[in-house]
């Protein structure tokens, strides 16, 4: 099964270290670190603060792969912390358009906020419980 990891960007790395101490018989796709247009040269140069995230990201290429990232999972988690974010949102809409598993880790105490209710399949208060979930 392949499972899409939605989130903001400025949480990257806490996702990335938990897709990596995750063991799941599972495929998680995290799309800072992974796909054909992969960011991974583009992060290192943001995280380094050589230049800025909006300076280097190309947003039609970006936006295109995730669609297609989306298209090919199964299912979707979204972390939700109450960072600003635009794209995760926007994942969650289009994994629901493509009729996908949604599932929301919210850490932010809004776990019964209605927008999350209406478009989640399940619902996690941390990401520890979602792992759990994954085995």
């Amino acid at each position: 099964m392949k499972i899409y990891l939605a989130h903001p960007f400025l949480t990257r790395k806490i996702i990335r270290e938990w897709q990596l101490q995750t063991k799941t018989n599972h495929e998680l796709i995290n799309p800072f670190y992974g796909g054909k247009n992969s960011e991974v040269a583009a992060l290192k140069l943001i995280d380094s603060g050589e230049v800025e995230a909006k300076d280097i990201i190309c947003p039609p290429s970006v936006v295109d792969e995730d669609i297609d990232l989306i298209a090919d999972c199964d299912i979707l988690i979204a972390y939700v912390d109450g960072s600003t974010t635009y794209g995760t949102s926007m994942e969650i809409v289009y994994a629901r358009f493509m009729y996908k598993k949604i599932w929301i880790v919210a850490e932010n105490g809004y776990e019964n906020h209605p927008w999350l209710v209406y478009h989640a399949s399940r619902i996690f208060k941390s990401l520890d419980e979602c792992r759990e979930a994954l085995k």
